[in-house]
């Protein structure tokens, strides 16, 4: 079997990883040993992975990087679900140190977080629906992503189930399904799709009676006239600024090629090159050189115990 973390299918009428319970996975995307050795080389050994410890990827029954199962959280009165897509799947991070981990370790409330990586809004909405019908008690907040943009969807290839996004199209820009996609993102029904999704999401956490919290990876001067958030209800959201997220922003005076061009540039040639892109340093990236750092993901953690005014524990930054 192989330990790696890298297919999203539909199990059980959830959208979660291609990955089995009570079983320890040590790479994720384009993390592979020989990737790592190759970075190591490139980057030294003052670098922290150089000579960490192995990341360990563990997930729950229903497929997603859980240190527990939705029965045992949501039995709690007080209890928090989650669902912040590669913040609380945490490519690159140590299982205690992404941010459903840390919020629990700061303010000793359980936490029950599932979700995937790429951002798909209709994945979220799908799942929160599916984990209503099981939880034994409501959950006290729900914090849930927000798009940095709104161009990705997704499709289903003979059960794998494929982001539709900039970085696939510049990777394989001559695949039938992203030459699709193109044309289907210049009509703007992708914006519409979004926009349908989220309010669907307000909608459901009206029905089941759940404070909503989004958080988008990004900076506040980031979010312009023509970010998707000017096109629904007001809500409560928490900004937070990654490089990855800053990538994610789309200048839409660009050409096809250009935007083709800038995601090379910002997520492919680091992973190829495997070192981060200029002006990005190593203490905001994990392991796999493109995501959040855990010191990232503690920030991140420390904002949304703010946000709902909880006491939490606080410590100094983590140095890697």
């Amino acid at each position: 079997m192989s330990n790696i973390v890298d297919k999203i299918v539909e199990k059980d009428g959830y959208i979660c990883f291609d990955v089995q319970p009570n079983t320890t996975y040590n790479w994720m995307i384009h993390e592979r040993p020989w990737w790592l050795q190759k970075a190591k080389k490139t980057l030294g050994e003052d670098w922290y992975w150089h000579n960490a410890d192995p990341i360990e990827y563990k997930f729950c029954s229903r497929g997603w990087r859980n240190n527990h199962e939705l029965e045992e959280v949501s039995a709690n009165k007080e209890w928090y679900l989650m669902d912040l897509e590669c913040m609380s799947t945490g490519p690159g991070v140590d299982q205690n140190e992404i941010v459903p981990s840390v919020f629990e370790k700061i303010t000793g409330k359980p936490v029950y977080s599932f979700g995937t990586y790429g951002g798909r809004i209709e994945f979220i909405n799908l799942n929160l629906l599916k984990l209503s019908q099981h939880w034994i008690n409501p959950p006290s907040g729900f914090i849930s992503w927000m798009s940095m943009n709104d161009v990705g969807v997704s499709a289903n290839q003979g059960g794998r189930i494929k982001d539709l996004d900039f970085v696939g199209a510049a990777i394989t820009p001559n695949d039938p399904l992203y030459k699709m996609w193109k044309v289907y993102n210049a009509s703007g029904i992708a914006r519409w799709q979004h926009i349908v999704h989220f309010k669907t999401q307000f909608e459901l956490c009206k029905v089941l009676d759940i404070p909503l919290v989004h958080v988008v990876i990004m900076p506040e001067e980031c979010i312009n006239n023509s970010h998707i958030t000017n096109d629904l209800p007001p809500t409560t959201l928490i900004c937070h600024d990654t490089s990855v997220g800053r990538n994610m922003v789309i200048n839409d005076n660009m050409t096809w090629e250009e935007k083709l061009d800038y995601h090379i540039k910002t997520f492919v040639d680091p992973v190829r090159n495997t070192k981060p892109q200029e002006g990005v340093s190593l203490k905001e990236l994990g392991r796999d050189l493109l995501h959040p750092s855990a010191n990232n993901h503690k920030e991140l953690a420390e904002k949304i115990a703010q946000t709902f005014d909880l006491d939490y524990e606080q410590f100094g930054p983590i140095d890697h």
